[in-house]
């Protein structure tokens, strides 16, 4: 199920519950008009998928929350990335000279997580301090959170490069059991079928080998690469 984000409603009973006047305000400025401010917030919450009082103070009911307060850190941390935001924007992507013109915001990196880390980061991330079967649960939790949603690359993508990476550094087992674990969701990739057919080889299993790269025709008749490996399978 993907995460729902929550958000904050303009609607009148809501919106009674939030300050009419704003203090402690450093980087938004002085005199901004409450629905300008309230808008930014939103955005923040869709941005990052996260509540109010991950930043603030109190809650999880608005009348609860102290905005004022600098107590959290995750506040101190928004007001530096509110500044980094604003510097790519106004000093730098706005002089590109092009009629579209693009800004960064919140979303542009966090794709509705609070953390924005690529999933093959958070994988490698996972294989060295849990191994095999705490990366593998790991996927698994985020796929079912995720999927559909735009916060995770859940094509074969991540998985491959992991297991391409695991056997430049000689741990072949370990990337023949993520590339499985890809194939339970991508049997119809023929980059990932290459890849176990190159691993399975370098395992000594040459009968997966052949089977990965007969896949690979199947997928992909004209596979050059699969057809030489097929064909020094068969010399050797």
């Amino acid at each position: 199920m993907i995460r729902l984000l929550l958000t904050l409603s303009l609607a009148a009973p809501v919106s009674a519950q939030i300050p009419d006047e704003f203090t402690n305000l450093l980087v938004f400025p002085k005199d901004i008009e409450r629905g300008e401010l309230i808008g930014a917030m939103r955005n923040f919450s869709f941005g990052l998928g996260v509540r109010c009082e991950y930043c603030h103070e109190g809650g999880p009911s608005l009348d609860s929350i102290d905005f004022a307060s600098d107590a959290k850190e995750a506040k101190k941390t928004a007001r530096r990335m509110l500044t980094m935001v604003r510097t790519i924007n106004d000093d730098h992507l706005s002089s590109i000279d092009r009629p579209d013109r693009l800004t960064v915001q919140c979303a542009t990196c966090h794709h509705g997580v609070s953390r924005p880390e690529s999933l093959e980061s958070i994988l490698r991330r996972e294989l060295d301090a849990s191994g095999l079967e705490g990366a593998m649960k790991r996927y698994r939790e985020l796929r079912a959170d995720y999927y559909g949603s735009f916060s995770y690359d859940f094509s074969d993508g991540p998985l491959n490069r992991v297991g391409e990476s695991l056997m430049r550094s000689g741990q072949v087992e370990l990337a023949i059991d993520v590339l499985e674990l890809n194939a339970e969701y991508h049997e119809s990739s023929a980059w990932l079928m290459g890849l176990l057919g190159e691993a399975h080889l370098a395992n000594g299993d040459r009968d997966a080998a052949r089977r990965s790269f007969e896949r690979v025709l199947e997928i992909n008749p004209d596979s050059a690469s699969a057809s030489k490996a097929l064909e020094s399978l068969r010399e050797n």
